[in-house]
């Protein structure tokens, strides 16, 4: 099962992510097409399956449990 914590700022998410493992993601896309790339993928997994708000944290950490 997979986990995730939003945040405001990278720098919040960065030192999360170092105390506690996980991968940093947010919204990246591919700059011809504009899909989601990457760590943009799990992003949008976090923000439509998970119910993230993605104004108020446009970075996160997933982690398995």
């Amino acid at each position: 099962m997979t986990q995730f914590k939003g945040f405001k700022t990278k720098k919040e998410a960065v030192k999360f992510q170092k105390e506690h493992g996980g991968q940093l993601c947010y919204d990246k896309r591919t700059p011809k097409t504009n899909k989601p790339t990457g760590v943009g993928i799990d992003y949008n997994f976090a923000v439509h399956l998970g119910g993230l708000d993605p104004v108020k944290y446009p970075y996160c950490v997933q982690w398995n449990i």
